[in-house]
């Protein structure tokens, strides 16, 4: 950050930050805190960032489809074995 350790442990004292300080400490630290802050948000305030959910509930219903037609295949094992 190209800050001196005083200058650090004072932001880190301060009740409140300045955003572009918080973007220098994310990107030092690796580390997402505007997520960490937006998480503390109530789920129904609106966002302008992408929806990144989408492939995941993809994935997510293939894999229940996958589920289903293993448990049949499973199931009819089952009888087959059990005659």
């Amino acid at each position: 950050m190209e800050r001196q350790p005083p200058t650090i442990e004072y932001y880190l004292k301060r009740p409140t930050l300045q955003t572009s300080i918080l973007w220098e400490l994310s990107t030092a630290l690796k580390h997402n805190f505007f997520q960490d802050l937006a998480a503390q948000l109530p789920p129904d305030f609106t966002t302008n960032a992408p929806d990144t959910t989408l492939p995941l509930q993809e994935r997510i219903a293939a894999l229940e489809e996958e589920n289903k037609v293993l448990k049949t295949k499973v199931e009819t094992l089952m009888a087959v074995v059990n005659k």
